[in-house]
């Protein structure tokens, strides 16, 4: 575990690469993406200490998921997003405040994207899909996936990255 600057702001406005670990804030830490966050493995902001205040995360910038697992947002944490979520695996909001007025783009380029825990949609979000070559959800076209019950909102932009064959598709889906 790695513990972030307790009450302080870390900016990034380059390249971080987190691939194992939790990060944890005791005293209320704050993490602004201005740049590219690329996350991989099963990881997360976990509620640790006691009193804890979590972390605040404002996101202007792309948050990837480079490989399939899942990360974490647990209780006292905040996340805004007016950048770009992306890539694939699981996205869980326990608890977690969520203000979402950014893209959703499932896929790096193609693949499957969850969310699991807040409404995922404002009206001033954005779900992007992209279709390639066949019919098959995460290999040949982006799907969207969400626990619960979830409100469409904003706008859905579908990109074809090659001739799509005419058929029926399946990008989201709710359980």
């Amino acid at each position: 575990d790695k513990l972030l600057s307790e009450g302080r702001v870390i900016t990034n406005n380059g390249t971080i690469t987190w691939d194992a670990g939790n990060l944890i804030s005791c005293a209320g830490g704050f993490l602004v993406n201005n740049g590219l966050l690329t996350i991989a493995n099963n990881n997360s902001f976990p509620t640790a200490c006691s009193g804890n205040q979590g972390i605040t995360i404002s996101n202007n910038g792309t948050i990837e998921r480079t490989t399939t697992g899942t990360t974490t947002f647990n209780t006292y944490s905040s996340f805004s997003n007016n950048g770009t979520i992306k890539g694939l695996g699981t996205f869980r909001f326990e608890n977690t405040s969520l203000q979402q007025n950014g893209r959703i783009a499932p896929g790096n380029p193609i693949g499957l994207l969850s969310l699991n825990g807040r409404q995922p949609f404002s009206s001033g979000s954005t779900l992007e899909v992209q279709f390639a070559n066949g019919t098959s959800s995460g290999t040949d076209h982006d799907q969207f996936s969400f626990t619960g019950d979830l409100t469409l909102n904003g706008t859905l932009t579908v990109t074809a990255l090659g001739f799509v064959p005419i058929g029926t598709y399946t990008i989201i889906t709710v359980t």
